[in-house]
């Protein structure tokens, strides 16, 4: 794969400990700290993140443009997941994930949070 290559993931926090996918990182980035991690601007850009959130129901819903260096020093579980997302041929990011949640491209200017609600 392109080293510069941008890979598109969605996870999720249904709340009361269901959080997809259920890893050490989402856990800590999505419930036991997420002031810290998802949840802080800051943190977002510093990592160089475009994090869209959307609240469906009860849950969060987060879709991530993320370098792929990030994601395999980070989170490598994604790589091939179902959680990951890919552009079709019309597009270079995918639209959207299977909640509707939409991407954002990784460009400079959608670095940090975005609200989709």
């Amino acid at each position: 794969m392109n080293e510069n290559a941008i890979i598109y993931f969605s996870v999720n926090d249904w709340g009361l400990g269901n959080f997809y996918p259920d890893t050490d990182n989402f856990r800590k980035w999505l419930v036991e700290e997420p002031e810290n991690y998802f949840g802080n601007d800051n943190w977002v850009k510093e990592n160089k993140l475009c994090i869209v959130v959307d609240v469906i129901d009860m849950s969060c819903n987060y879709t991530v443009s993320a370098p792929i260096q990030w994601v395999k020093e980070n989170c490598l579980e994604i790589l091939g997941s179902d959680f990951q997302y890919f552009p079709d041929e019309s597009k270079e990011y995918p639209e959207q994930d299977r909640l509707f949640t939409p991407f954002l491209e990784y460009l400079e200017e959608n670095i940090g949070l975005h609200y989709d609600y």
